[in-house]
C-alpha cells in the first residue's frame, strides 16, 4: 500500500511538472492559430476592397459612360490623360504576357537544368555551394535589378542594336521587352530552381536504383525516370514562376519602356499591368473613372495570381500523390 501511495504521488509530482510545458504549448498554439486566421482575413479583406473598387467599372453608370467592355478589350490604345481617355487594356494584357514569356524562356531552362544537375550529377560539396547561391538572388531587391537592367544590360544589348540590318529590321528600343524580360528572368530563377530542386529529390532512390541496374546511364535515368515521376512538381514550379513573372512591378517599370504598344516585336518598349498600377495609381483622381479601371487592372492581377497558385497547389497535390502511392 506504501508503494501504491509512493507511485500515486510521483505521478502527481510529475504532472505538476508537466502541466506548464502544456500550458506552453497551448499559448504557442494558440498564437499561430490567430497569426494564420489573421493573415487570412487580411487578405480576405484585401481582395474585397480591390474587388469592390474595381468592378465599379462595370456597376457605376456614371463610369459605364466612360469606360465600357468594348473600350476595355476591343480597342488599341491605352491614353487615359487626354481630351478624349482611352481606357483599353490590350495593349497592357499583351506587354504583360511578352514581358513574362521572354522572363520564363530564359528562367526556365536555367532554373530546371541546375535543378537537374545538382539533384542528380553535382558532387555534395558542389550543391552545398550552389544551391544557396542560387536561392540568394531571391534576396536581391527588385528596384536593384531594375537598376541594373536600366544601366548595364540596356546598354551592353544597344551594342548589338548598332548592327545595320537589325536596326532596319527591327527599330529597336533601348528598353524595351527584352531588357525587361532580362531582369524578371534573374528574380524568377531562384523560384524555378528550388521548387524543381524540391521535385526532383522527392523521387524516390528505388526508381534511380531501378533504371541503372537496367543498364541506364545516369541522364537516361534523369531525363527518362526521374522528369517523368516529378513533372507535377515541374508544372507546379513553371506555373509559379509566371505567377512571379506576371506581377512584377518594379523591374517592368524600370526596365520596360513603359510605352503601351501593341506589337509582337521583342525589341519595342512595353508597358504591363502591374507597372501600369505602380506608375499611375500615386497621381489618379480618387473617385475618377482612371482610377476604378485601375483597381480593375489590379482584380485581373490578382485573379491570376490566385488562379495560378490554386493550380500549382493541385500539381503538388498531385505529386505528393503519386510519390506516396495514395
Amino acid at each position: 500500500m506504501s508503494q501504491l501511495s509512493g507511485n500515486t504521488k510521483w505521478s502527481v509530482a510529475k504532472l505538476k511538472e508537466r502541466s506548464p510545458v502544456r500550458w506552453h504549448e497551448r499559448i504557442g498554439e494558440t498564437s499561430i492559430f490567430i497569426i494564420s486566421l489573421a493573415s487570412i482575413l487580411l487578405i480576405m479583406l484585401m481582395a474585397i476592397f480591390i474587388l469592390k473598387e474595381g468592378l465599379m467599372v462595370f456597376i457605376n453608370p456614371s463610369i459605364r459612360a466612360e469606360v465600357n467592355f468594348r473600350e476595355l478589350f476591343l480597342k488599341t490604345v491605352w491614353q487615359p490623360i487626354s481630351e478624349v481617355p482611352k481606357y483599353s487594356l490590350l495593349p497592357l494584357i499583351a506587354g504583360t504576357l511578352k514581358t513574362s514569356f521572354v522572363a520564363l524562356l530564359i528562367a526556365l531552362p536555367l532554373g530546371m537544368l541546375a535543378a537537374l544537375f545538382i539533384s542528380e550529377c553535382a558532387p555534395k560539396w558542389l550543391s552545398e555551394f550552389v544551391k544557396p547561391t542560387i536561392e540568394l538572388l531571391a534576396a536581391i531587391p527588385s528596384v536593384v535589378i531594375g537598376f541594373f537592367c536600366l544601366m548595364k544590360v540596356a546598354s551592353w544589348l544597344a551594342h548589338a542594336y548598332e548592327i545595320k540590318w537589325l536596326h532596319d529590321a527591327l527599330t529597336p528600343h533601348r528598353l524595351n521587352t527584352l531588357v525587361g524580360g532580362i531582369g524578371i528572368s534573374i528574380a524568377v530563377v531562384p523560384i524555378t530552381f528550388t521548387l524543381c530542386e524540391e521535385a526532383f529529390h522527392g523521387v524516390p532512390e528505388s526508381y534511380r536504383a531501378a533504371s541503372i541496374a537496367l543498364g541506364a546511364t545516369k541522364w537516361q535515368t534523369a531525363l527518362g525516370v526521374v522528369i517523368p515521376t516529378a513533372m507535377p512538381g515541374v508544372i507546379a514550379a513553371i506555373l509559379l514562376s509566371f505567377g512571379r513573372a506576371w506581377g512584377e512591378t518594379m523591374i517592368a517599370l524600370m526596365a520596360t519602356g513603359n510605352a503601351p504598344l501593341l506589337d509582337l516585336n521583342i525589341l519595342h518598349s512595353v508597358r504591363t499591368l502591374a507597372a501600369t498600377v505602380g506608375a499611375e495609381m500615386p497621381e489618379v483622381v480618387v473617385g475618377s473613372s482612371h482610377y476604378h479601371v485601375l483597381f480593375l487592372i489590379g482584380t485581373i492581377l490578382l485573379s491570376i495570381s490566385f488562379t495560378v497558385n490554386g493550380l500549382s497547389q493541385l500539381a503538388i497535390s498531385s505529386l505528393r500523390k503519386k510519390l506516396t502511392g495514395g
